[in-house]
Formats: C-alpha cells, structure tokens, sequence
C-alpha cells in the first residue's frame, strides 16, 4: 500500500466583497491522480457542494473558493486530500476558534470519475451530486439535489429540500423539508421524515414509507407496492400503483 497526505497550496489571492462580509478570498484548482481508487471520502462544512461524475478515469478536478470576512481566519482555511489503494479522502478546513462576528465559507467543486462510489459529510449549504455509481450521505442543512446515481443513494438529512432523480434505489431518513422523488430503478424507502411533503413518481420497484409525522405524501406510477407504516397529519394521494397498497386505515 502506497499512502500520502496533500495539503493543497494556495494558488490565488484575491480580495473581494460579498453580502456577507466575504472580504477575503482565495481559490484552489488542483488536479488529483487516484489511478483505480473508486471510493471517494468527501466532508465538507459551510459553504456548497458541487459533485459530477465525467468519463475521464482515474482523476478528480477539484476547485475550492475560499472566503473569510478577515484575512488571518482566510490563512488558516484549506482544502486537504489523502490517497491510497483503497480511498480518496477530501476535507475542507476551516479555523476551530473564532469570534462571533467571523464569516467564512468554502464553495467546493469536484469531477470524478463516473464510476465513483461516494461517502459524503456536509454541514451546511446547498449540494448538488449527479453521474456517479453509488451515494452515501449525511447532510446537517441546506437544499439537496442528486440526479443520476446509477447505484443506491443511503440519505440522512436534517434540514432543506431534497430533489432527486434518475436512480438505480434510495433510501432516506429525513427531519425537515419537501421530498421530490423522480426515476427510481428498484425500490425506493423513507425510514423517518419529520415534517414537509413527500411526492414521489415513477419507481420500478416498491415505495415505503415507515415513519411519517406531518405533511401530504403523493405517489404516482408504482410498478411494485405502496405502503405507509405510520403516518401523523397530512393526506396520503397515489394513483397507477401496480401493486398492493397498504395505508393507515383512517387515511383511506
């Protein structure tokens, strides 16, 4: 086994202003060789997450905009990498200890491999993950998107909307925020979702729901099963469901 640690370097400076008080920024372009590796280890904290499969093999693109409201909170943010034969691991780093009125943030933008198997952290800010073969993640805040997972997408989620499409089977645990289900090869299930409204359309195998506190639930063109466990306020709609349905009693 071959390993090594990359703190990537700055690449440019340059000063700008934001909204938010971004009054320093910065930004890394690099380019990583992984050779074979297809597990890909990525956590994040504030600020957007963009990651795209391509058919280029054996390399990541990474582009990371750092911003901070003071230059000295900038020096020690960072992007760090480690390879090896079996993983990719990408972290971004941010300072520990800071005052109250620190703004900072880092937008990071990967490429990989399409056939890439993800495992992804992130603390807070909009993501966005499209083209690869599988997707594992935990999400604290901001809106998800995911489209195009050839594999199983495993999503914990605490707060924000969730879109997805075009996936090989999903399974979701989520607390607050809409659930907009497009495409599912096989089976597509929600373990637990706090609050906001679920629509689901198009999934080739069953749809579960097991634990549903409030908001609708809508499920259209089911080729397999609809069934809903345990259901608090909303209404439950489903239409074209091929297979046996099994709701709440009081819901039907």
């Amino acid at each position: 086994m071959y390993k090594y640690g990359v703190l990537l370097s700055v690449l440019l400076f340059s000063s700008s202003s934001m909204a938010w008080n971004c009054s320093e920024e910065r930004t890394i372009s690099t380019e990583l060789d992984i050779g074979a590796v297809a597990d890909i280890r990525v956590q994040a904290g504030a600020g957007e997450l963009s990651i795209k499969g391509s058919d280029q093999r054996g390399k990541i693109g990474l582009v990371a905009k750092l911003c901070a409201s003071d230059e000295s909170v900038l020096s020690e943010m960072d992007v760090e990498t480690e390879i090896d034969n079996e993983y990719v691991s990408i972290e971004t780093s941010m300072p520990k200890k800071w005052s109250g009125n620190t703004s900072m943030s880092i937008d990071l933008s990967l490429v990989v491999p399409k056939g890439s198997r993800l495992d992804v952290k992130d603390s807070s800010g909009d993501l966005e993950v499209k083209g690869v073969s599988e997707l594992t993640l935990v999400d604290s805040s901001g809106d998800i998107k995911i489209k195009n997972i050839e594999g199983k997408v495993d999503l914990a989620d605490s707060s924000g909307s969730i879109r997805m499409a075009g996936v090989g089977e999903a399974e979701v645990a989520d607390s607050s925020g809409a659930i907009d289900v497009r495409d599912v090869v096989k089976d597509f299930t929600i373990n637990v979702d706090s609050s906001g409204d679920i629509e689901v359309q198009g999934v080739g195998g069953d749809v579960l729901v097991k634990v549903d506190s409030s908001g609708s639930i809508d499920v259209k063109d089911v080729a397999g099963s609809f069934t809903v466990e345990k259901d608090g306020s909303g209404g439950i709609r489903y239409d074209n469901i091929e297979g046996e349905v099994d709701i709440p009693r009081r819901k039907r």
